[in-house]
């Protein structure tokens, strides 16, 4: 079966995601394939014999002739095929294809879309806020993962955590923010990036110190004497925290975010990074 998900939008996204996991859990093999074109998708179909498995094969940047393409070769596999991104007004017409389409909320559609978000969190929020917090104008958005961005902010700004962790002295311990990795606590380690991002710290240099210390998480107890004292104590409490290959998958993402990062204009990198745990918290 093929469908298509059209919409750069949050409820694009998060529908996606949702469904990755659905197919996961019904052991489905996940491609997810962008730039590759219509070559490297007979590829991965024609591996059906090979791993005697079906697959979820995501494709992004698409196009319809690919899209007519696929519907001649899908139809003797079990594979679902997913194409996603921006709408794309198509010229014929398709039969056996769910089509689901997030159109982005414009003017009072996007306040009652905020006020909702507001809602969902235990948050009052009047038509002030919404209109100099998030600037809502009639023009429509290309994009609501910002806007999301800057709800799960607030929101978090708002709640006893956010105020708590505002409070500490600004002796913070350097590995408070992997110690929350380490428990999973997102929330608490996108409040820290937060801070640190207040108090002017480059979003590379943090990405970087999340980096290092992952490593002295992984190498720690093969060669202790290399690090001081209070790192290999820090190290060894955070690891307690972890279950087997956590610290290796979270290292992985930690690359990476920072490969994500760098390359981003110095306007967009706080953003990118901020992103990062918002969206860890949301899955």
């Amino acid at each position: 079966m093929i469908q298509i998900i059209t919409g750069e939008s949050y409820q694009c996204h998060k529908q996606l995601n949702e469904i990755k996991k659905q197919y996961q859990n019904n052991k489905y093999c996940v491609f997810s394939v962008e730039e590759k074109g219509i070559k490297e998708l007979n590829n991965i179909i024609r591996e059906q014999d090979l791993f005697q498995s079906s697959k979820l094969i995501l494709v992004r940047d698409w196009k319809e002739n690919e899209l007519k393409e696929m519907l001649k070769i899908i139809k003797d596999t079990d594979d679902e095929i997913i194409f996603y991104g921006p709408e794309i007004k198509l010229k014929s017409k398709f039969k056996d294809i769910k089509h689901l389409n997030f159109n982005i909320p414009q003017s009072q559609e996007l306040i009652n879309f905020i006020k909702q978000e507001f809602q969902d969190r235990n948050i009052s929020a009047d038509n002030f806020l919404l209109h100099s917090k998030f600037k809502i104008q009639n023009s429509k958005f290309q994009s609501l993962w910002p806007l999301m961005h800057e709800i799960e902010k607030y929101s978090l700004s708002n709640s006893s955590i956010s105020a708590e962790l505002w409070s500490i002295e600004d002796n913070l311990d350097p590995f408070a923010l992997t110690n929350a990795l380490s428990k999973n606590d997102y929330k608490k380690a996108l409040l820290l990036v937060e801070r640190q991002i207040s108090q002017k710290q480059e979003p590379i240099a943090i990405v970087s110190r999340i980096l290092w210390q992952l490593r002295v998480l992984l190498i720690v107890e093969e060669n202790p004497k290399a690090f001081h004292t209070f790192v290999v104590q820090k190290a060894r409490s955070s690891i307690k925290n972890f279950k087997n290959n956590e610290i290796k998958n979270l290292y992985q993402k930690a690359v990476e975010l920072y490969e994500n990062v760098i390359w981003k204009p110095s306007y967009l990198k706080s953003f990118y990074l901020e992103r990062f745990f918002w969206q860890q918290i949301s899955q």
